[in-house]
């Protein structure tokens, strides 16, 4: 994972942390680390693409958060985006 990348994936896993502790909020593109770096280029290079084969973060967690917004599910995105992380690369 490129240097780029790999900031924007763990600013995402900031702000799902935050998320889950209820000291942050969803706003989709508008506040997410990876959007920010990659929207322009219609998610090409994003690592959550790359793992899914699908734009705006579809086949993940966040899929089922924008239309349920709870705890759990998350909690799941939160997992999702950290399972994505090489070994070594740990927030």
């Amino acid at each position: 994972m490129t240097k780029r990348a790999l900031k924007g994936l763990k600013g995402s896993i900031k702000k799902w942390e935050g998320i889950v502790a209820g000291t942050e909020t969803d706003k989709g593109p508008l506040n997410c680390p990876l959007c920010k770096l990659y929207i322009s280029n219609v998610c090409r290079s994003c690592p959550v693409m790359q793992n899914t084969k699908e734009k705006g973060c579809l086949g993940t967690p966040y899929d089922k958060y924008d239309d349920t917004p709870t705890k759990k599910v998350a909690k799941k995105e939160l997992y999702y985006l950290k399972s994505l992380l090489a070994k070594g690369e740990a927030t």
